[in-house]
């Protein structure tokens, strides 16, 4: 199974890229920005053989835009790399609301429309992973058992539209 990633430099999509035996990666570093629609045809050129696509680069809200370019233009399997913090669009911080937290709500929406109208899409939503710094009262979801949910995902006969993943409380 071949797959591409974008965000493959660093954090989880360092992780994915590097587990996956001759994977695609897709960043900044290597001419790829998904925010650029100028360069949208280039995603599409990396993909094109590849079985999967990892949406996992986020780039305020370049990652749906993404995801519906390639949903359009190529046909196989697509895991995006959401956030739990979709569900803290308001922040409680005295801002109206978390900018971050609306980029990922957009991604939720936009595959779940995709998934309705037939795409093989599904969104993981994790929690705090361990590569971020946080002052939360739990532990931290490791990068090897994303890419064992990843895996999960790929081999199910099944469309998965959609998986919630939080860490364990601290005692």
């Amino acid at each position: 199974m071949k797959v591409a990633v974008t965000g493959h430099t660093r954090g989880l999509g360092k992780s994915i890229y590097e587990h996956f035996d001759g994977a695609v990666g897709m960043s900044r570093s290597n001419g790829f920005e998904i925010r650029d629609e100028r360069y949208h045809h280039k995603f599409l050129e990396q993909i094109k053989p590849c079985d999967v696509f990892i949406n996992c680069a986020q780039n305020h809200f370049g990652q749906t835009e993404i995801l519906f370019y390639v949903a359009h233009f190529w046909k196989g399997k697509i895991i995006n790399i959401g956030s739990q913090a979709k569900d803290s669009v308001l922040s409680g911080y005295g801002e109206l609301c978390n900018p971050y937290s609306v980029e990922k709500h957009a991604l939720q929406m936009a595959n779940s429309r995709l998934f309705l109208n037939g795409v093989d899409s599904t969104i993981i939503n994790f929690g705090d992973l361990e590569n971020l710094e946080s002052d939360s009262d739990h532990e931290k979801i490791p990068h090897s058992y994303c890419i064992e949910l990843i895996e999960w995902v790929l081999k199910q006969p099944y469309r998965i539209k959609q998986l919630d993943v939080e860490p364990a409380w601290k005692p």
